[in-house]
């Protein structure tokens, strides 16, 4: 500056102002650095954070996959004991069915015997498993038990997770028919829930308008003649499950005189049978000894 010509006082003066800007720019500089000492702070906090927020989520993934895995066992072990049920059962069904083929070969009073001995182990056998699958698979029960339950109305099996149409009212313990597909099912009203819906009143007046077109087709008489006990027995249980839809009050059973062996076969069917109330022999003006009247329930 000096060799510029400048002035000594304006050189002082220059070099006095170039003292404070170093001064301020010296304090820029330490804000700076403690700026970026807390910024490192915040990352080191952030990522510690970040850690531990990894660490739950991978915590609750595990945990979510512990509780998937044992719901999927839990309904795998119910699925395979209803399989093993419902393959005894079959099991008992062909050695049952393999009786009767065998007791069809033989005549008189001792096959009849013989016939109704092996259908009542049938239903006994059929019974325990509906109760096994109804009550010791999926044990479930309704949390709102159904008041009311009119036949036709649709509701859902919670022990089975199907949805079916009351075939009876509630007994006096409370169980009743539903029907599932083409399979019947007694159920207690505890496992039931109504559904609630307009498909529940198209079910009520379908079952209505089914019961009246039963009613209208169906005949008052079934003729045997000419079938063995076991086929006999067969058409007798379909006749009267579509005699108690239809709501007739009184059939007739066509079985002929002969040696006497089909009618005690049939009287001997019809002591048991649960749509029965009771039943007769016919009088002389309504076929006599060759035809069982029975009063439906």
């Amino acid at each position: 500056s000096k060799r510029l010509g400048l002035q000594d006082y304006i050189i002082d003066y220059a070099r006095n102002l170039i003292s404070k800007e170093n001064v301020e720019f010296e304090d820029v500089l330490q804000a700076m650095d403690r700026d970026r000492k807390k910024i490192e702070e915040d990352k080191i906090e952030a990522e510690k954070l970040k850690i531990e927020i990894e660490s739950l989520r991978q915590g609750l993934s595990l945990e979510k996959e512990k509780t998937g895995e044992m719901r999927d066992k839990i309904i795998q072990k119910a699925k395979e004991e209803a399989r093993s049920i419902l393959r005894d059962a079959k099991e008992e069904t062909e050695l049952i069915v393999g009786e009767l083929r065998d007791i069809s070969s033989e005549v008189g009073k001792e096959r009849n015997k013989r016939i109704q001995e092996a259908q009542d182990m049938l239903k006994s056998k059929l019974g325990k498993v509906e109760t096994a699958l109804s009550k010791d698979i999926l044990n479930v029960k309704s949390k709102k038990i159904p008041k009311n339950l009119k036949i036709g109305e649709s509701v859902e099996v919670l022990s089975l997770g199907q949805k079916g149409t009351v075939l009876t009212l509630p007994d006096d313990n409370g169980n009743l028919n539903v029907q599932i597909g083409v399979m019947k099912v007694n159920a207690h009203l505890n496992t039931l829930r109504r559904i609630e819906s307009e498909n529940s009143e198209k079910s009520i007046r379908s079952s209505k308008t089914i019961m009246s077109s039963k009613s209208k087709t169906i005949s008052t008489e079934i003729d045997l003649r000419g079938m063995n006990i076991e086929e006999a027995t067969i058409e007798i249980d379909k006749y009267l499950d579509d005699s108690y839809i239809a709501g007739l009050s009184e059939v007739y059973i066509i079985h002929g005189k002969g040696t006497g062996a089909l009618r005690e076969g049939v009287t001997s069917y019809l002591k048991n049978h649960r749509h029965v109330k009771s039943f007769r022999i016919g009088k002389y003006n309504e076929g006599g000894d060759g035809v069982t009247i029975v009063e439906v329930k």
